[in-house]
C-alpha cells in the first residue's frame, strides 16, 4: 500500500470512528482536521486535528493517543508508516 492509499483508509475510517471506537465517543469533535503525507519523511503521515476552543492539552494527547490506537489496530498495514499527530485547540 502506497502512502495515498493509507491516507485514504485514515480518512475513511475518520468517517466512523467517533461512533465505533473509544471510550468517549462524543467528546471526539474535531473542528477540522488534515492528513499529508511528510514532506520530510516518505515513510511517515502527518495528521492534524483542530479541537476547538475550550479542550485542555492533557485531554488532546489522550484523544490522539487513543486515536492511533484504535486505527492501527482496525488497519495494522498503516504500521508501516510513522504516523505524525498533532492536536490543537483554537
Amino acid at each position: 500500500m502506497d502512502i495515498y492509499a493509507a491516507i485514504q483508509k485514515i480518512e475513511k475510517f475518520l468517517e466512523t470512528y467517533p461512533d465505533e471506537h473509544g471510550d468517549e465517543p462524543a467528546v471526539w469533535a474535531p473542528t477540522e482536521s488534515k492528513l499529508l503525507p511528510s514532506g520530510d519523511d516518505n515513510d511517515a503521515i502527518k495528521i492534524w486535528f483542530n479541537f476547538g476552543p475550550g479542550v485542555d492539552e492533557k485531554h488532546i494527547t489522550r484523544l490522539l493517543e487513543q486515536f492511533e490506537e484504535a486505527v492501527t489496530q482496525d488497519h495494522p498495514e498503516i504500521k508501516r508508516y510513522s504516523l505524525e499527530l498533532r492536536g490543537d485547540a483554537f
